[in-house]
């Protein structure tokens, strides 16, 4: 996804990418960093404080689950 012009909302549904990208750099607890999954229906929570809008927190539909992601690892859900 090309970077959003503003801060996407949380609700907004997302797929994240088949390959996801490195995690260096995201200061986020561990948890959440192992909650990352490739291919995954999840919505957006919210953004992570830090990191300029950049990281969201998301939740995945199926166990609700908390993960982060960068914009870069994800495109909006269609269905």
């Amino acid at each position: 996804m090309k970077q959003p012009e503003v801060v996407l909302p949380a609700g907004t549904r997302i797929v994240t990418h088949e390959v996801l990208e490195s995690t260096t750099g995201m200061i986020v607890h561990p948890k959440h960093i192992k909650a990352r999954r490739p291919n995954m229906h999840e919505v957006i929570g919210g953004w992570v404080p830090g990191h300029g809008g950049d990281v969201y927190w998301c939740q995945t539909r199926e166990d609700g689950e908390c993960a982060v992601y960068c914009f870069t690892e994800f495109e909006l859900d269609k269905d």
